[in-house]
């Protein structure tokens, strides 16, 4: 029933994700929910993980980054500032120049 729990949690959670109008607060929640239900009371959820992490996070932050310069080329400017905002918010810093965007950590 937990895991069946942890399933729903995580299709609401991927819905308000879709919705780009999240706040600070929902992912807190959102992450206080997963590390209660699928840490303490299943044992899935770790408190932390190793470092290698698969090396996503430069692919994922390029993705981004490809993405909100194909919005821009769209002229979809509200979006590709709205993405540009949510990396801010997690901590991506964004550095557009004469060669192309670059990005930093900033947390």
């Amino acid at each position: 029933v937990a895991l069946a729990r942890l399933f729903f949690i995580s299709v609401q959670a991927n819905i308000i994700l879709s919705s780009a109008s999240y706040s600070r607060g929902d992912l807190e929640a959102i992450d206080e929910t997963f590390r209660k239900l699928g840490g303490d009371v299943l044992g899935v959820v770790l408190d932390e993980y190793p470092e290698s992490g698969g090396g996503l996070e430069a692919p994922l932050v390029e993705l981004l980054i490809e993405t909100r310069a194909n919005l821009r080329k769209a002229k979809q400017f509200d979006l590709a500032d709205g993405l540009r905002d949510k990396l801010t918010e997690i901590g991506v810093q964004l550095k557009d120049g004469p060669e192309g965007t670059t990005w930093t950590r900033t947390s």
